[in-house]
């Protein structure tokens, strides 16, 4: 990768003649001289102008996201499917519930038993979607849990979970540490983004199951451009390729910055930058770098599926 003091001092390099030779530990005293300053006031601008022309033309910069996905045993055995109520009382029980996870579409009582003794009394009300209920079990006994659906008129329940395991509260005292128990799993791609230490996500490049590609509206779908929706999920691990923002360069980007270009795409930025730069002093030679930029970028297209991702929290 190209420091961005290298970057800053290769521009000079293509603006100016220079009979001594310069090296990224001049760059201080460059920007206090008068024949340069005003460039460099110019160059963390250029270079944000360059960088976006070269991700979105050019070889694309990914990073790599791991989301793993469980279908925690279940205490019931394999009960991701729907359950319609006609006459009869719907009943699940298990040993040594910890945690339960459901959803009701229609009028319906919902009973929750630890021993045969009744702990909750959930009324669903809902008529026309499905509402998804799920909470810890006070069962520190490790009895027999036993959930009750009942009503007068037809209701549906689908996923019917009684957890094995203790998820902690999260930091609010809610339900949100106890998983899903569906068949599809939406994710938040800014959220998981950012709990890895990424802020920047801009859109998803590819997905894959373990070594399997997926298909966008067959293995998943894309709610938004930041919401993904694994559709028939399986358990293991899920590797989300994605480009992120680049960091934006400013006046007090250190000069040791790594830009987030491959080795063929950085090198072509000091072609714009330069371009830029120094139209107001020979539009001629701007001129050329900027067409020998836009020759190289157009160039890059042969290899851009060539991708190599970084792997920044030692996933590989």
């Amino acid at each position: 990768m190209f420091t961005w003091g290298e970057i800053q001092l290769e521009t000079c390099k293509k603006m100016f003649l220079n009979s001594d030779k310069i090296t990224v530990n001049d760059l201080a005293s460059l920007r206090l001289n008068n024949n340069y300053k005003t460039y460099f006031n110019g160059m963390a601008q250029a270079a944000n102008e360059g960088i976006a022309e070269i991700l979105k033309r050019g070889k694309p910069y990914v990073e790599k996201l791991l989301f793993k996905t469980k279908t925690d045993d279940n205490l019931l055995g394999n009960q991701l499917k729907k359950f319609e109520h006609k006459d009869e009382d719907i009943v699940f029980e298990a040993d040594k519930g910890l945690a339960y996870y459901f959803s009701v579409c229609g009028y319906a009582t919902i009973e929750i038993y630890i021993n045969d003794v009744l702990e909750k009394t959930i009324e669903n009300e809902n008529a026309v979607k499905y509402i998804t209920y799920k909470d810890f079990l006070n069962n520190s006994s490790n009895d027999k849990v036993k959930i009750v659906f009942t009503g007068d008129f037809l209701y549906t329940i689908k996923n019917v979970c009684i957890f094995q395991y203790n998820y902690d509260y999260d930091d609010d005292g809610i339900t949100s540490n106890i998983p899903d128990y569906s068949n599809e799993q939406i994710v938040d791609l800014d959220d998981l983004a950012f709990a890895t230490n990424s802020d920047k996500f801009y859109k998803v490049f590819k997905v894959y199951y373990e070594n399997k590609e997926l298909i966008n509206n067959t293995d998943y779908q894309m709610i938004d451009y930041h919401t993904i929706n694994f559709v028939n999920r399986n358990d293991g691990d899920y590797y989300i390729l994605y480009q992120p923002y680049p960091t934006k360069i400013s006046e007090t980007t250190l000069d040791s910055y790594e830009l987030p270009l491959e080795y063929e795409t950085a090198v072509l930025l000091p072609l714009y930058m330069a371009s830029q730069l120094y139209k107001d002093d020979d539009i001629s030679l701007a001129t050329i770098y900027r067409n020998e930029f836009e020759a190289a970028i157009d160039d890059t297209y042969s290899i851009k599926s060539d991708l190599v991702f970084v792997d920044k929290a030692g996933w590989l």
